[in-house]
């Protein structure tokens, strides 16, 4: 079974509406990860699990189809460490806007913005809001992190602190050992935690996060990396992409379920 978009035509696409199925748009970043890890890591790693989940969700009987990742995002803190792209939040937020009214406009009813890249998230959720008050009664659009999902679990494959899940960390090296092994430089790895730049916040992936404020990525990191990628490994990443999809995949289920009304 074909589960990209791409890969299908234009005739199987609009019989593919009959399923009702579920749109997934990945939405990724091009920025630093550190010297050991490219700099398309988001990108890779939001298709990935879209179209792990997207198997896992069609063995369900839910159709399930993922678009292009939008590869470059809202990144204007990474640039000052160099090899990083960046759109404003304003065009990201346009770009996703209509991307996903275009899709209900054509009869895909169920539409899910899967960011995986924490600087985006601000614009993806306006996105999904923007988008959904567009097609409000037509549609559904919905928005999250994939990474947000499996906070819960952690405890399955986590061995650093707080802290060392952050950026280039154990999370996104782990996964990137299992998935992308060819592109991932271990003998560069770097560690970096550090100190938190408020009380009560941290730079944790999984963190408490009560107050933003910008910062240049330069100020919170001499490397690019926050966390310890040294514990990265491929097994614990075939663990954390197996859980990303379950979450994912139970998402996706909740979603079709829901009866589309004004």
């Amino acid at each position: 079974m074909k589960y990209l978009w791409t890969e299908l035509t234009s005739a199987e696409l609009r019989s593919l509406k009959d399923e009702d199925p579920i749109v997934l748009i990945p939405v990724g970043a091009v920025e630093q990860h550190g010297p050991h890890l490219p700099t398309g890591v988001d990108g890779y790693l939001a298709e990935s699990v879209c179209v792990g989940a997207a198997k896992l969700a069609n063995k369900s009987g839910l159709r399930t189809v993922v678009l292009p990742v939008q590869w470059v995002g809202y990144s204007p803190h990474h640039l000052s460490l160099g090899g990083s792209l960046s759109l404003s939040c304003e065009t990201l937020v346009a770009v996703l806007t209509e991307l996903s009214v275009s899709l209900v406009q054509q009869g895909y009813r169920r539409v899910l913005l899967v960011n995986g890249h924490g600087g985006n998230g601000a614009c993806v959720d306006m996105a999904a809001t923007d988008a959904g008050r567009q097609m409000y009664g037509q549609g559904i659009i919905g928005a999250l992190s994939y990474f947000s999902l499996v906070s819960e679990r952690q405890s399955e494959f986590r061995e650093s602190g707080s802290g060392g899940m952050g950026h280039a960390c154990e999370f996104e090296t782990s996964l990137m050992l299992s998935l992308y092994p060819e592109l991932v430089e271990m003998e560069r790895v770097q560690d970096h935690i550090p100190q938190p730049y408020l009380q009560n916040t941290n730079n944790d992936l999984f963190g408490s996060k009560k107050v933003r404020i910008y910062r240049e990525y330069s100020a919170v990191t001499p490397n690019g990396v926050v966390g310890q990628p040294s514990l990265a490994t491929s097994e614990k990443g075939e663990i954390i992409f197996e859980i990303c999809c379950e979450e994912l995949a139970q998402t996706i289920k909740n979603i079709s379920e829901k009866e589309i009304t004004n």
